[in-house]
């Protein structure tokens, strides 16, 4: 039974008999993996805090051939953001983030961007960085790590290049096209929306957040983003339309 010991993100964990969890975990080494915590659930479990949402890790665990759950045998905790979850927009947007790297992270397939992704992410949510601006940078930066991301400088049907100070289109199925191309049909996205776009493809997100930017740029990048990531899953994401609607609940209060 080989060991293993990497750094991970705890993403999500469920009850498992009367006194265990099962984890589902973000590792630096290996990818998304399945796991075990053996007596997780009791009073004084030697787990303590250690796996709470988001919470970076230290994990050691043992993984047998032809079993998909391995068993963690410790998980000592390396930075805990357990606490930015007492905001009820922030809580939400965890969910989604869990909920899209779920989605995108194909099991036991270590992906380094990725990782270092959440860890910049949580960074710069402790920095009480705009909320907005994080969701939008790691939805666009999740696609292009994820080889979904289309490159707007270049019309896929004609092979030509598109000038940053003129705009793209894209088709129903996200393909980029120039004004020609296109015919002006699609989801237009304009020279200053892709300068948006550049930004956050540019920049970490702390600084990204920083950066005046028109509000309706934010929203417009949701929608494109969103509207990716639904065509590549195939369905619509719960944590999604859960956070859209508390965001909406919170600007009222």
């Amino acid at each position: 039974m080989p060991l293993h010991q990497t750094t991970a993100f705890i993403l999500r964990t469920y009850p498992f008999s009367e006194a265990h969890k099962i984890c589902v975990l973000l590792t630096r080494s290996t990818g998304l993996i399945r796991g075990v915590a053996h007596g997780a659930r009791k009073m004084k479990s030697r787990f303590g805090a250690s796996l709470e949402p988001f919470t970076e890790v230290s994990l050691t665990y043992h993984e047998k051939e032809g079993q998909e759950l391995v068993r963690i045998s410790t998980c000592e905790i390396v930075q805990s953001h357990f606490h930015h979850a007492s905001k009820t927009e922030n809580a939400a947007a965890l969910s989604y983030f869990t909920e899209l790297l779920c989605e995108f992270s194909p099991a036991h397939e270590a992906n380094e961007k990725l990782y270092r992704l959440v860890i910049a992410t949580m960074e710069a949510m402790a920095k009480n960085s705009q909320l907005d601006s994080l969701l939008r940078y790691f939805e666009v930066w999740l696609l292009k790590i994820s080889g979904f991301f289309p490159d707007l400088n270049k019309c896929i049907s004609c092979n030509s290049e598109i000038a940053l100070s003129s705009g793209v289109w894209l088709s129903p199925d996200g393909t980029p096209q120039c004004y020609g191309c296109s015919g002006g049909r699609g989801v237009t996205i304009s020279s200053e929306l892709k300068r948006s776009f550049e930004a956050i493809l540019r920049n970490n997100p702390t600084i990204f957040a920083e950066q005046d930017k028109p509000v309706e740029h934010l929203s417009a990048i949701g929608d494109i983003a969103y509207r990716l990531i639904r065509r590549i899953v195939e369905r619509d994401l719960r944590s999604y339309d859960l956070m859209n609607q508390l965001q909406a609940e919170t600007k009222l209060i």
